[in-house]
């Protein structure tokens, strides 16, 4: 079993800590989904402190490889804001769109679906 799918399990099963030891040194050397992982768990403060500053740096080296969960979560941080980072729609449509040709198919057309929501 590679230390991805040993990282991947680790993470399924919320050993947390087992999990970030083997996925950040694949993060590290360039692994865009264990990038997104060790970047989910810094958002959420899974087995780490939380800090919505490296989990934006972590996003944006998967993101920039064409890994649109990445880009789809980097969206979501812009849309709302969060610790020390501002709500910034105009970037949250641009990792929406980058989400979208990357394949992800669950991203909304725009962060106006917000608007929509609360007026319907």
């Amino acid at each position: 079993m590679s230390d991805l799918a040993k990282g991947l399990a680790a993470f399924n099963t919320q050993n947390y800590t087992q999990a970030f030891s083997l996925l950040k040194p694949l993060a590290e050397q360039g692994n865009a989904e264990s990038q997104c992982i060790i970047a989910s768990m810094y958002h959420l403060g899974l087995g780490v402190e939380t800090s919505t500053i490296k989990a934006i740096q972590w996003y944006i080296k998967s993101a920039e490889q064409g890994y649109g969960v990445a880009s789809n979560n980097l969206a979501g941080i812009y849309l709302c804001g969060a610790d020390g980072v501002a709500a910034d729609r105009t970037q949250a449509d641009h990792w929406f769109q980058k989400a979208r040709e990357q394949g992800f198919p669950h991203t909304p057309i725009s962060s106006d679906y917000l608007n929509q929501a609360i007026i319907a």
